[in-house]
């Protein structure tokens, strides 16, 4: 799931597929062959979008914003170190200039691979 809830995600298609689909899938396909296999596959994929729904519709959102904006406020930190940008040649600019959280380019790479 995009906000960060990856284990809500995990669990359900777990729930979903496991203790639904799988029995379903069998019952289905001893009567109808393939086809109930794939009718048992459709059904647990409008279950698992039915509950993942559900479960979007109870989240935070007030939270969340704050959570996605922490998260860019620390990347932005941690991007300053970060030794991909440093040997592409960008330098981020110091957070008490003016353009604080910008890059710029700069000539030569700051660091060098051996």
């Amino acid at each position: 799931m995009g906000a960060g809830r990856q284990t809500l995600g995990l669990i359900m298609t777990l729930l979903c597929y496991w203790l639904v689909g799988m029995p379903l899938a069998w019952l289905w396909s001893a009567q109808n062959g393939a086809v109930g296999m794939w009718q048992a596959m459709c059904v647990v994929g409008a279950l698992q979008v039915l509950l993942l729904g559900l479960a979007v519709t109870c989240f935070d959102w007030h939270a969340e914003v704050e959570r996605a904006l922490e998260g860019v406020r620390e990347g932005s930190r941690s991007i300053r170190n970060s030794p991909s940008c440093l040997n592409r040649g960008l330098l981020y600019k110091n957070d008490n200039s003016e353009d604080a959280g910008r890059f710029e380019e700069h000539q030569e790479p700051l660091l060098t691979h051996s």
